[in-house]
């Protein structure tokens, strides 16, 4: 079984992206995910927004 509780995945794609996250924006970036209450499944990605200075 996997971290999204998924036993026919790896969790590989949201461990790259959580691992991607934390390289970028450290601690001011989250990822969470899992099966929903009624059903389903959710993801919820926060991350800083930056402005470049054209």
């Amino acid at each position: 079984m996997t971290e999204t509780g998924d036993p026919h995945g790896f969790g590989i794609g949201l461990g790259n992206v959580r691992d991607r996250l934390k390289a970028r924006f450290g601690d001011a970036a989250r990822l969470e995910f899992g099966p929903r209450e009624r059903g389903g499944f959710e993801t919820v990605l926060t991350m800083p927004l930056q402005r470049s200075r054209v």
